[in-house]
């Protein structure tokens, strides 16, 4: 963004590019809601043609240290009303309150709150990662033992061998 624009100017550039692009990229944590910024730019990029399918929700957490907090940020959908959404800068929220008004607040709802179900799918891809991400640290931190089978040395952890329906992880060293 060309920094010598007035808020108002950068807001009408954000829309042209909007138009132009094939997804969208959310960046959704706990203050998206009540930004009235965040909310014009996902109203506009449904009313540009944009669709659900082509929108990628990231769960941000509230710190670097912290997980996202799903049930917050579902919540936060789920309730989202435009009335409690905020805008700083003066003529940047007078633009965005119109765009509001031509659209109207319950249309502006249903489009924020159309994000629920792709929130959560991300969140649920988050939950598998971490998942995935505990026990790929379990496995490697397992005792390793020695196996032949056929010619072929390797190593198996022994804890994936009381797994049902999972073959024991192994390390082929041949």
């Amino acid at each position: 963004a060309d920094p010598s624009l007035t808020p108002t100017q950068q807001l009408a550039h954000t829309v042209v590019v909007l138009c132009r692009a094939r997804r969208l990229l959310v960046l959704l944590g706990p203050t998206l809601t009540s930004s009235l910024s965040c909310v014009g730019l996902i109203l506009a990029w449904r009313a540009s043609g944009g669709s659900l399918a082509d929108v990628i929700v990231e769960p941000v957490s509230a710190g670097p240290d912290s997980p996202p907090d799903g049930t917050a940020l579902i919540a936060s959908l789920d309730a989202f009303h435009v009335l409690y959404a905020t805008e700083r800068q003066r003529r940047r929220s007078q633009a965005l309150v119109h765009a509001v008004e031509l659209a109207s607040a319950a249309h502006v709802n249903d489009v924020v709150r159309a994000l629920l179900p792709v929130l959560q799918k991300a969140l649920d891809l988050v939950a598998q990662e971490a998942e995935h991400d505990v026990r790929t640290e379990d496995m490697a931190q397992a005792p390793l033992e020695a196996v032949e089978h056929e010619g072929i040395h390797g190593a198996v952890n022994q804890r994936d061998e009381g797994m049902p329906g999972s073959p024991p992880a192994a390390c082929i060293l041949q």
